[in-house]
């Protein structure tokens, strides 16, 4: 008969106290769920266990009123093939099973399964179709009559048909925990991506093994489950869940996420609160465009071009003013889907002036957009005024702006002139609010370096009536390439990297398109890149620092052209030390000269230390370290010795506590 053992992993239990919470049921031998029992074949203790050694089978009886009266309800025996397994478990897991062993032929397959190394299948072994795969599991759908005194009774039964009983459980008997409670710790939007972390404190164990992510657009009614789950891992410091959910979505939505706890049978817990969020970069939400008034005879038309269909905006707000400075006062909120507007609250030969922006919803961090502005006076429709004459223009040698002057027109029912500016006749815009007088200084910041630029003037009367432009002008403004350097950053640590943050120059520097970082070990003279492309945005994660290192870190801005500014004031910060934990796993195999350790990957930058003892002995030895790898081999092993096997990971003269236990017999 062969010797099959499992490796089961004990998942912790969190109490809290407080409100009263839901709770859920640990990886046990009965697990009751809302639709189901399930009971499963695991020993009280030992992390390894020969589960059909002497037993062929396991009979499942249940007493369901309590009184002694028991009924055989189910067997479960070890699939005798590959393909036997196969039909238990279903194709996919049987092939997820090959996959994971790394084995082509049903044969290898199942020759591996009766071997036991099931640490090798990892989360797969928590599968309903694994373990129902490998007769370790049975579930009750029967469940009408259960009741707190319903019992399971589970008997072994060996070649010579002898019986024992393996296990007896009541319903009431079941530790039931309580779920953790999470709560939203940080979310965050792009056009596309969405990204939340949730977050419970970790004081003890847990029933949840994952939870379930709940997700509605503002095009559904209600939530709906997404059907992958997401696990709960934990922080660098142990003392909180942690939950991680990216997804890309639909640029311009307004999404709704909630998550619930489950535990291995489908219980859930407590709803998290909900995170609110667009799909949506700030830096791609504009006012509106095209803004423009015309005179209907009875009022004015305002019109523009139409928003884009997306929930980040609720409306259209429409603002009125005689003074184009100040004055304004909201005429009407109208839906986002329109695109013009009627006032007929107006005089005639009297200037208005209106603003128009979009309304978003109201989300942190989110500004008002700035609005799009336009003016008409609803009068006569006589000529249009003269065009403006004697136009000069010039660059002030201290100041470095352009200075423009005309002369005076003669028209009497001027209301402002209009300063345009471009750099070829067919692209020229209007540059200026409107000017009263005949002077205007334009900025040399708006101007870039080597460019020749035309300026012309039109003149608007109060009937909205504009001239012709002006005879045009040309200038090529000489310009000093000066970039403005972030005036401050800021660092600190958040658990996984450090969070720095600067002075956004972009929002007062037109020319500024980026910024670079650079960081240097503290104490040392140069910097390091560590930001290879521009980036738009004032602030950025540093996952790569190294625990207990020490740094400065400085930030510079970047203009069109390229030109760099100079470093801004620098941040220090020191890492702390992170716990130093041995490997998650490890790995045993007989080989030819020895028994071969290895254990993960990523584990493999640091020292690992193996240590090895006999089955009968208490204290492991000391075989060997393994500097930066993940394998060792072990030649002193003696044929058909017993050795249970461990590892520790080490720091200086430093190591951290043992890691899992594996035996296996040379």
């Amino acid at each position: 008969m062969y010797k099959l053992f499992f490796v089961i992993t004990l998942f912790s239990f969190v109490r809290t106290n407080g409100q009263v919470q839901k709770t859920g049921v640990p990886i046990g031998r009965l697990m009751p769920a809302g639709n189901e029992v399930r009971v499963l074949l695991i020993p009280k203790e030992a992390k390894t266990y020969y589960l059909y050694n002497d037993a062929t089978r396991y009979d499942i009886y249940k007493d369901a009123g309590g009184n002694g009266n028991y009924k055989k309800v189910a067997t479960l025996t070890f699939p005798a093939n590959f393909s036997e397994f196969k039909r238990r478990a279903g194709n996919e897991t049987a092939n997820e099973v090959k996959e994971i062993l790394k084995v082509s032929s049903d044969e290898q397959a199942y020759s591996l399964l009766k071997e036991g190394k099931t640490s090798q299948f990892g989360f797969l072994f928590l599968s309903d179709r694994f373990m129902d795969g490998m007769g370790v599991f049975w579930s009750d759908k029967d469940i009408k009559q259960n009741s707190p005194s319903t019992k399971y009774r589970v008997v072994a039964v060996n070649r010579d048909g002898k019986e024992s009983e393996f296990f007896t459980q009541s319903l009431s008997e079941v530790t039931r925990l309580p779920f953790p409670d999470f709560r939203l710790s940080t979310m965050k939007s792009e056009d596309s991506l969405v990204s939340l972390v949730w977050t419970a404190p970790s004081r003890g164990v847990n029933p949840a093994l994952w939870v379930r992510v709940y997700r509605r657009s503002d095009r559904d009614r209600t939530f709906t489950p997404i059907p992958e789950a997401s696990f709960i891992g934990t922080n660098t410091k142990g003392d909180s869940l942690v939950v991680r959910y990216d997804e890309n979505v639909t640029p311009g939505r307004l999404f709704d996420y909630y998550i619930a706890p489950e535990d291995i049978v489908g219980n859930l817990g407590n709803p998290s609160d909900t995170a609110s969020l667009i799909s949506k970069s700030l830096n791609s939400v504009t006012g509106l465009t095209d803004f423009t008034a015309r005179d209907s005879m009875e009022g004015v038309w305002l019109s523009w071009a139409p928003l884009a269909n997306s929930a980040i905006y609720t409306g259209v707000e429409i603002l009125k003013s005689r003074d184009a400075m100040e004055g304004y006062v909201v005429v009407d909120t109208i839906s986002a889907d329109r695109s013009s507007y009627f006032d007929k609250n107006i005089l005639p030969n009297v200037l208005y002036y209106y603003k128009a922006r979009p309304l978003t919803v109201a989300m942190e961090g989110w500004n008002i957009i700035t609005p799009s502005t336009t003016s008409i006076s609803v009068s006569n429709k006589g000529g249009i005024p003269i065009t403006p004459k004697g136009l000069r223009v010039w660059q002030d040698t201290a100041s470095g702006n352009i200075n423009l002057t005309w002369d005076l027109n003669p028209d009497v029912d001027q209301f402002a002139y209009y300063v345009l500016r471009g750099t070829a006749r067919d692209n020229m815009t209007i540059i200026s609010p409107p000017v009263k007088d005949v002077v205007y200084i334009d900025s040399i910041q708006h101007l870039a370096a080597g460019q020749t630029y035309l300026y012309g003037i039109q003149l608007m009367n109060l009937s909205q009536r504009m001239s012709e432009m002006s005879a045009v002008r040309m200038i090529k403004p000489y310009k000093e390439t000066f970039v403005p350097y972030p005036s401050g950053i800021s660092s600190h640590w958040t658990g996984d990297a450090v969070q720095l943050t600067w002075e956004n120059v972009i929002n007062r520097q037109e020319d500024v398109v980026g910024y670079r970082l650079y960081r240097r070990t503290k104490g040392r003279t140069d910097f390091t890149i560590i930001s290879e492309n521009l980036m738009g945005v004032p602030g950025f994660n540093d996952k790569t620092a190294n625990p207990g290192a020490s740094y400065e870190y400085g930030v510079t801005a970047v203009n069109s052209s390229g030109s760099e500014s100079l470093m801004s004031p620098l941040t220090s910060i020191t890492i702390p030390d992170l716990a130093l934990l041995p490997p998650s796993d490890l790995y045993l195999t007989n080989k030819a000269d020895g028994i071969a350790i290895s254990w993960p990957e990523e584990q493999s930058a640091a020292t690992t230390v193996v240590y090895r003892r006999e089955a009968q002995e208490q204290n492991f030895k000391k075989l060997g370290e393994i500097n930066r790898g993940n394998e060792y081999l072990d030649k002193t092993a003696q044929k058909g010795k017993l050795y249970v096997y461990t590892l520790r990971m080490k720091s200086g003269a430093t190591e951290s506590e043992n890691g899992p236990e594996k035996s296996i017999r040379r």
